[in-house]
């Protein structure tokens, strides 16, 4: 299966289908052309910062180096799988 880029409104679409209950992960993934783990991934920010949070973004985040060492510390303290300190510190 050939992977390619999806808009904005792809995007939208696709986490909306899923959250609606319309389709696993794999299903719809595979519907739009991207791979699950992109598939999950969009849908942990539209759940964590809202459904515009899975727009395409044109600048890199910038994170505090308060941020960045809590996120670290949590991590290697075995506090929370990487997914889930990202969630917690809206890290993308």
């Amino acid at each position: 299966m050939s992977r390619r880029k999806l808009t904005d409104e792809e995007r939208i679409q696709a986490v909306q289908e899923y959250l609606s209950g319309k389709g696993s992960y794999a299903s719809i993934a595979k519907k739009y052309g991207v791979t699950k783990e992109t598939f999950r991934q969009m849908v942990v920010f539209a759940k964590t910062d809202g459904i515009e949070s899975v727009r395409i973004s044109h600048t890199n985040k910038r994170y505090s180096a308060k941020t960045k060492l809590k996120a670290v510390t949590e991590y290697l303290d075995c506090k929370g799988s990487q997914v889930e300190i990202c969630r917690k510190y809206h890290i993308s």
